[in-house]
């Protein structure tokens, strides 16, 4: 659904929500509903496996199968390995703490 700024309050959101109806995405709304769905149902078939992660697989599935449009949301995955690598990670000096550990 594409729409500019929502309002905040229930009321006047759910109306920009109803103007803009029309510019669903029927494939992404269909996976939605049946995550969801698969999300509720499993835990009263089976409590041995996830409803999350077979709706995860069940999406990934179909999305592949029925050669559906990939859409995604904020970063690309370029700008998200570029920023994973250039993550600050910590220094740390392992031989500066053997010290503390208690000698045998």
């Amino acid at each position: 659904m594409k729409t500019g700024e929502v309002p905040s309050a229930f009321v006047p959101r759910m109306a920009v929500l109803m103007a803009h109806i029309g510019t669903i995405d029927w494939p992404t709304l269909a996976i939605s509903v049946a995550s969801l769905a698969i999300i509720i149902v499993v835990p009263r078939v089976t409590k041995r496996i996830p409803g999350s992660i077979l709706a995860m697989l069940a999406g990934t599935v179909f999305v592949v199968l029925l050669n559906l449009p990939l859409r995604q949301s904020g970063a690309s995955s370029a700008e998200f390995r570029r920023a994973f690598l250039n993550f600050p990670y910590p220094h740390s000096d392992l031989t500066k703490c053997c010290h503390c550990s208690p000698r045998r």
